[in-house]
C-alpha cells in the first residue's frame, strides 16, 4: 500500500486516524514511522503548524543518526526545508576564534588555560571587567538576574567561540553573568597585547564589533516576555536579521491602516496609538511602553495598524523583518497562540476606549 493510499479520504476517517497517531507519538515520541505518518495526516487535515512541529522533531532525530536522511526529509517537505535553511548559528563563521588563537600561539594558550567546573561562574553580573576569553572546550550560559532573583537565559555560547566582547570593547560593568554549562576550558586574553594586535587587524576588529552588536540584539530579544520562550536558535536567527531604528519624539511611525513591514520591539522610550475624531480632536487609545511588541499580529494574519502610532519621546526599536518573524512563528507553533491572544487583547482595549469616547460625545 502506498503512502498516498494510507491516508483516509473521508473526513471522519481522517480525523480518527489523526487522533490515533497523535496518541501513538505521545507513547512513542521518537518513533520515526509514527512521526512521519502523523505529519502526513496533519498535512492532509490542513494542520500545517502541527505538521511542521512534528517534521522538525523527526528532522532532529534523523540529523543525529543520518544527516543524509535529514537532508532528504527537508527536501521532500518545502515548509521544513525553508525553516532549516533559515536557521543559522552565530555569524562569525569561526573566523574570529582561529585568528585569535593564531595571534597568541598554541603554546601560550596551553600554558594559560583555566578549567571551569559545571555551574562555576566566569563573569558575574554587576562586576567590573575589560577582558575577553576564548572557549576552548565546553559551553557557557549567559543570563541576567532581576531584583527578585528570577533568571533569564540570554545566550548559549559554544566551544571555539569568544565571550566577554562587550566589556572588552567598552570597559565597565558586566551586564550579565556567564556560567559554565558543563566542564569548560577557557583562556583569558591579556588586554593590552590583544589591543595592540587588533590595531594591525582592522578586519578582525570589525568582526569583533559585529559579534558584540549581534549579541546585544540577542539580549534584547531574549529579555522580552513573549520572545524569551522561543528556542535559542530561533532567537539567534531573529537577532541576525534585526536592526535598531531610532525615532524622534512626537513622530508618526505607522498611519492607521498601514501594513507593518516588520515586528518592532521597543527598546527605549514609549509610543501610543491615537485617532482623530470627526471634530478634529486627537484622542489617545493605547499606550505602548518599553518592552512591548508592535505589529506582531501581522505574522499570523493580515493585520494593519489599528490606529496612528506616534512616539511619546525619543524611541529606539529592534526591528525584525516580517518574513523572518513569520518563519519563526512557523518553526515554533506555540508562539502563534501567544501572539493571537496579545493581538485580540490589544484590539479589545482599543475598541473599549473608542466606545467610551463615543458615549461621552453623544
Amino acid at each position: 500500500m502506498t503512502q498516498q493510499e494510507s491516508i483516509p479520504s473521508e473526513p471522519k476517517a481522517l480525523q480518527e486516524a489523526t487522533d490515533a497517531y497523535a496518541g501513538l507519538i505521545e507513547i512513542y515520541p521518537d518513533n520515526e514511522d509514527y512521526l512521519r505518518h502523523y505529519a502526513e495526516l496533519c498535512l492532509a487535515s490542513d494542520k500545517q503548524a502541527t505538521a511542521l512541529e512534528v517534521l522538525q522533531r523527526l528532522h532532529g532525530i534523523l540529523k543525529e543518526k543520518s544527516p543524509k536522511e535529514a537532508r532528504d526529509l527537508a527536501s521532500r517537505y518545502p515548509q521544513l526545508g525553508q525553516v532549516c535553511a533559515s536557521l543559522h548559528q552565530e555569524h562569525n563563521d569561526g573566523h574570529l576564534f582561529p585568528s585569535l588563537c593564531k595571534a597568541f600561539g598554541k603554546l601560550w594558550i596551553t600554558l594559560h588555560q583555566r578549567k571551569l567546573r559545571e555551574g562555576e561562574t566566569l563573569y558575574q553580573q554587576g562586576q567590573s571587567g575589560d577582558t575577553l576569553s576564548l572557549i576552548l572546550k565546553g559551553e557557557l550560559a549567559v543570563f541576567i538576574e532581576n531584583k527578585n532573583g528570577n533568571k533569564t537565559l540570554l545566550n548559549l555560547i559554544q566551544e571555539h567561540d569568544i565571550v566577554g566582547e562587550a566589556c572588552f570593547l567598552n570597559p565597565g560593568v558586566r551586564a550579565a553573568s556567564i556560567v559554565a554549562n558543563c566542564k569548560t576550558t577557557i583562556v583569558e586574553l591579556p588586554r593590552q597585547k590583544l589591543l595592540s594586535w587588533l590595531i594591525k587587524k582592522p578586519d578582525i576588529q570589525a568582526l569583533l564589533e559585529e559579534t558584540a552588536n549581534f549579541r546585544h540584539m540577542l539580549r534584547v530579544i531574549s529579555n522580552n516576555n513573549t520572545l524569551k520562550s522561543i528556542p535559542m536558535n530561533l532567537r539567534q536567527y531573529m537577532a541576525q536579521a534585526a536592526n535598531f531604528l531610532h525615532y524622534p519624539e512626537k513622530s508618526l511611525i505607522y498611519q492607521a491602516g498601514a501594513n507593518f513591514d516588520g515586528i518592532s520591539l521597543i527598546v527605549m522610550g514609549e509610543a501610543y496609538y491615537t485617532m482623530k475624531t470627526k471634530q478634529g480632536k486627537n484622542i489617545k487609545l493605547e499606550s505602548i511602553p518599553c518592552g512591548s511588541l508592535i505589529g506582531d499580529a501581522s505574522a499570523i494574519r493580515h493585520a494593519t495598524s489599528p490606529a496612528n502610532l506616534v512616539t511619546r519621546n525619543k524611541l529606539t526599536i529592534a526591528h525584525i523583518p516580517i518574513q523572518v518573524f513569520t518563519t519563526v512563528v512557523a518553526a515554533h507553533p506555540p508562539l502563534k497562540e501567544a501572539l493571537t491572544n496579545h493581538a485580540n487583547e490589544q484590539r479589545a482595549r482599543i475598541m473599549q476606549t473608542i466606545g467610551r469616547h463615543l458615549q461621552h460625545t453623544q
